[in-house]
């Protein structure tokens, strides 16, 4: 979510469409970097007939400095505003494993309130091997 980058963005549109002008005025990026940021930020998301993209949702709720009960918490109140957010356009979430084993159970939040998850397959092999020496 912190790590995307607004001019590979715009790079990729540039690609995909001449209209660029429209393109980028339906696309917002905003960014969080305290589970208490993601939720305000979520709360002051207008409905909107675009489709949402939310990228490494729980990344700022692996904090330490945060216990697991409000972890827990605000997870549930951002899952309020995602849903408020679904309902007049498509929304998705994009989840990397979690950073801290302990606070999985976020991440087990999110999949039982989705309507559909999708899990990259992994391959049995290696892309290429690994050189030793």
């Amino acid at each position: 979510g912190n790590r995307v980058q607004p001019y590979q963005v715009a790079h990729l549109l540039r690609r995909k469409t001449v209209q660029i002008a429209e393109a980028v005025e339906r696309i917002s990026i905003r960014r969080a970097f305290t589970c208490y940021q993601t939720l305000a930020l979520l709360e002051s998301a207008e409905v909107q007939p675009y489709p949402y993209l939310l990228l490494d949702l729980l990344n700022s709720f692996y904090d330490d400095q945060v216990s697991d009960r409000e972890t827990r918490r605000l997870v549930t109140l951002c899952l309020v505003e995602i849903k408020r957010l679904n309902q007049f356009a498509p929304l998705g979430i994009l989840l990397a494993p979690p950073i801290v084993e302990e606070r999985a159970f976020l991440m087990q939040m999110v999949c039982e309130q989705a309507d559909e998850i999708y899990t990259p397959a992994l391959s049995a092999t290696p892309d290429r091997q690994e050189r030793l020496f």
